[in-house]
C-alpha cells in the first residue's frame, strides 16, 4: 500500500512538473512575442543606437564604420574597431536584405536576444538534466530587465554574450576538435562584437586550465584550448586586415576609452571611476581585493562541485571569474549586468536543481528567493508593456516618416538633432546628419 501511495505521488509530481514546465515555456513565450510586437515602438530612437546603425550603413556603403551622421566631423573615428565588426557586418546585411528602417536593424537584437534565452535554458538542460529548471532558466532570463531593455533597443550586448554562452555549450560534455572549432568561431564573434567579451573569454582560459588540473583530463583541455587557439587566430587575421595586431588593438582600445571612462570603456575602465566613498575608502582601494577575494571564494566553491559534476564545476568557475574581472574591467559594470549576470543563470538554476533532491531549510529560502525574484521580474515586464500599450499610437513612427517624406525631396542631406528623426530621413531616401558633434573630442577615437 505504502508503494503504491509513493508511486501515484510520484506521478503526480511528475505531471505538475510537466504542466510548470509548459507554463514557463508559454510564459518565455509570451514575453519574447510582446518584445516582437513592440519592436519598432520603444524605446524612441536614441544616440547610441542612431551612432550604431549609421556606423553599420557606413561599413555596408564604404567597408569603413564611421557613423555616417558624424562624417562631417574628421575625428570621429571607426566605430567597427572599436566595438569589433561583427555587428556592423550583420546590420550591413540586414540593410542590404530589407532596407534601413528601425525594424531591419533592431531585429538583430531581437533575435540574438532570444536565442541568448534559449543558450540558457540549453546549458542549464546540459547541466541539470532536467526540463523544468531548463525552461525555468529560459523564463528567468527572457523577463530580467537587462534582456527586456535589449530586445528592442538595438544594442548588441545580446549577440556577444549569447555567442559565449553558445560556444561554451559546445564545449560541455565530450566534445569533439569540430565542436573545438567551431565553438571557436562562436568565441571570436563575441570577441569582435564587443570588448566586453575579455573578462568571459579570459574566465573561459583559467577554467579550463582549471579543470585540467583537477580532472587530469587532457584531451578535454585540449578541445577547449583549440577553441581559444581558433578565436585567438581569427582576431589576429582581423587586426592585421585594418592594419593593427591584437596587442596594438587592445592598445587603442584603452587608450579611447581613457578619454571619458564614464561614457565609452568598455575595457581596463575598472569599476572604480566614481568617487563614492564606501565605508570610509576610495572606490579603488576596495574594488580590487573585494573582487580577488570574490573570485577565489567563487573558485575554492566550486573546487568540490568540479570533482562531483565536471560540466556544473566548469560553468561555474568561468561565470565567478568572469564576474570578478567584469567588476576589474568593465567601467559602470552594474550597468552591463547582462555580461555577468545573465551567464550566472543557468549555473545558479542547475546547482538548485542538483540540491533538490535533498530538501532543506537552506534550499527552501534560495526557492522562495528565485520564485519571489521571478514573481517581481514578471511584474516589472507587466507594467513596462501596459505603459507601451497605453501610448502606443503616440508611439507610431509612420506619421513621422510620411510627413518628411512629403516635405523632403529624395537624395536630400538634412541636417537635425541626434535623436528621433534619423530612420524618418533616412527612410525616405535621404542622408540625415548631426548639426553637432555628439561625441565629445575626448571620446573621438581614431587610428593612426
Amino acid at each position: 500500500m505504502q508503494e503504491f501511495i509513493r508511486n501515484i505521488h510520484f506521478h503526480m509530481k511528475q505531471k505538475l512538473s510537466c504542466i510548470l514546465t509548459w507554463v514557463l515555456v508559454l510564459s518565455t513565450a509570451i514575453a519574447l512575442t510582446l518584445g516582437l510586437c513592440q519592436l519598432s515602438r520603444t524605446p524612441l530612437p536614441w544616440v547610441d543606437e542612431i551612432l550604431w546603425v549609421s556606423s553599420a550603413k557606413s561599413v555596408g556603403s564604404t567597408g569603413i564604420g564611421t557613423p555616417s551622421v558624424l562624417l562631417q566631423f574628421p575625428k570621429t573615428g571607426r566605430f567597427d574597431i572599436f566595438y569589433g565588426p561583427v555587428p556592423f557586418w550583420l546590420g550591413a546585411l540586414s540593410f542590404r536584405c530589407f532596407g534601413l528602417s528601425i525594424w531591419s536593424w533592431r531585429i538583430l537584437s531581437f533575435l540574438f536576444g532570444t536565442l541568448l534565452v534559449v543558450s540558457c535554458g540549453a546549458i542549464t538542460f546540459r547541466l541539470s538534466k532536467n526540463r523544468f529548471y531548463a525552461a525555468l532558466a529560459a523564463t528567468f532570463v527572457a523577463f530580467a530587465p537587462d534582456i527586456g531593455s535589449r530586445l528592442t533597443s538595438g544594442r548588441m550586448d545580446a549577440l556577444t554574450v549569447c555567442l559565449e554562452l553558445a560556444g561554451t555549450l559546445f564545449l560541455l560534455g565530450s566534445p569533439s576538435n569540430k565542436a573545438g572549432v567551431f565553438a571557436g568561431f562562436l568565441f571570436a564573434g563575441a570577441a569582435l562584437s564587443s570588448p566586453r567579451s575579455m573578462p568571459f573569454i579570459l574566465a573561459f582560459a583559467v577554467a579550463a586550465i582549471l579543470a585540467a588540473i583537477l580532472s587530469q583530463n587532457i584531451r578535454l583541455l585540449s578541445v577547449r584550448m583549440l577553441s581559444l587557439a581558433v578565436c585567438a587566430c581569427l582576431v589576429t587575421c582581423w587586426t592585421f586586415s585594418v592594419g593593427l595586431n591584437p596587442i596594438s588593438w587592445f592598445g587603442f582600445i584603452h587608450s579611447a576609452s581613457v578619454g571619458d571612462r564614464d561614457n565609452v570603456s568598455p575595457i581596463l575602465g575598472g569599476a572604480w571611476n566614481y568617487s563614492v566613498d564606501v565605508l570610509g575608502a576610495a572606490p579603488h582601494e576596495l574594488v580590487l581585493p573585494l573582487s580577488v577575494l570574490l573570485c577565489a571564494v567563487g573558485v575554492l566553491v566550486c573546487w568540490k562541485s568540479l570533482a562531483k559534476s565536471e560540466d556544473l564545476g566548469f560553468t561555474a568557475v568561468v561565470v565567478a571569474v568572469n564576474f570578478g574581472l567584469s567588476l576589474l574591467l568593465i567601467s559602470r559594470a552594474l550597468n552591463y549586468q547582462i555580461f555577468w549576470l545573465i551567464p550566472i543563470v543557468p549555473v545558479l538554476l542547475a546547482a538548485v536543481q542538483r540540491l533538490s533532491p535533498q530538501p532543506s531549510s537552506a534550499l527552501r529560502i534560495i526557492q522562495a528567493v528565485l520564485a519571489f525574484t521571478l514573481v517581481m521580474a514578471v511584474g516589472v515586464r507587466a507594467v513596462k508593456v501596459a505603459e507601451v500599450f497605453r501610448s502606443w499610437k503616440s508611439r507610431d513612427p509612420q506619421p513621422m516618416a510620411s510627413f518628411v517624406c512629403s516635405k523632403v525631396s529624395k537624395n536630400s542631406i538634412v541636417y537635425g538633432p541626434s535623436r528621433l528623426y534619423f530612420y524618418s530621413v533616412e527612410g525616405c531616401g535621404s542622408t540625415y546628419l548631426f548639426y553637432e558633434e555628439s561625441l565629445s573630442s575626448k571620446t573621438a577615437f581614431s587610428v593612426n
